[in-house]
């Protein structure tokens, strides 16, 4: 009896209404509670904290169902199929299918939604620093930190479930070197930039010639109107968190310059800097 429900179900969330035998479809909503507060780890392995999220399912008549789209909040909860094991704070989901999308309310950390039933489904968590509509943070296209819960099937029994979250924080810059307004640094000196998480060395590419503003990592005298080669040979540290590079050639005599880091960096997950990241401000090389 409850098969054709639950398919009829999985089409309304689309926008079709039907009735099967003159029984209104009845699906389920859910309702996620998103436990915040944690903090990373300071250690060279790759852990991060956990939040847990609780579901709480009751009735209700799907004609009824509204998503909170205009809800204000920090967290944006996106429900995908089963079937997806990837998510990155760029927006990819692997594979992209949402079955809804919603903010998290800031008044009492909750999200309604509405899913199928007898259906894999995974959460997929995305936080923002800032407070933002669903609107927004759709159109912002990088979010701070991203996480994924493992698949859970609603069976229409349950009351209570917990599932874990594990947030990966989007990758900052942490150190770096020479320092801001440093002096007399050598014209041939060695780049240094320190990460928050294990990085992709593969993201982290420079030119190696000519004076085009281009790579994540760039090195300019004139605010990046033009920019200068860096040896192909940059390399990360044994943990991933740091990378050094060097000038392909010595640099001017007293001069200044800026090192930046764009939002092409990215860590071994796939999470992207948020914004992009000008460091050494001005050091200057020897007289």
């Amino acid at each position: 009896m409850f098969v054709p429900l639950y398919m009829t179900f999985l089409k309304r969330l689309s926008g079709e209404t039907k009735r099967v035998g003159g029984v209104a479809v009845v699906g389920f909503m859910l309702f996620v509670v998103i436990l915040g507060g944690c903090k990373k780890q300071d250690n060279q392995s790759q852990t991060y904290p956990v939040a847990k999220v609780h579901l709480n399912l009751n009735t209700l008549d799907l004609r009824k169902a509204k998503f909170a789209v205009n809800v204000i909040g920090s967290s944006m909860v996106t429900a995908v199929e089963g079937s997806t094991t990837t998510a990155t704070n760029s927006g990819a989901l692997v594979p992209l299918v949402p079955l809804s999308q919603v903010m998290q309310n800031l008044a009492d950390g909750t999200v309604t939604m509405t899913l199928p039933v007898g259906t894999p489904v995974r959460l997929v968590e995305t936080s923002f620093t800032k407070v933002l509509s669903l609107a927004q943070a759709q159109a912002r296209g990088t979010s701070d930190s991203i996480g994924i819960s493992e698949p859970f099937t609603l069976t229409g029994l349950e009351t209570t479930k917990t599932l874990q979250i594990i947030r990966h924080d989007a990758p900052v810059v942490s150190t770096f070197t020479p320092a801001g307004n440093a002096t007399g640094v050598a014209v041939l000196p060695s780049l240094t930039v320190g990460f928050s998480n294990p990085m992709d060395l593969a993201s982290l590419n420079v030119i190696s010639s000519g004076t085009s503003c281009a790579g994540t990592i760039q090195l300019s005298s004139n605010n990046f109107a033009t920019c200068v080669a860096l040896s192909g040979a940059t390399k990360l540290s044994a943990d991933g968190k740091t990378l050094t590079a060097v000038p392909a050639a010595n640099l001017a005599y007293s001069t200044q310059y800026k090192l930046k880091i764009t939002t092409g960096a990215a860590d071994t997950l796939g999470n992207k800097m948020v914004a992009e990241r000008i460091v050494s401000k001005n050091f200057a090389t020897l007289d």
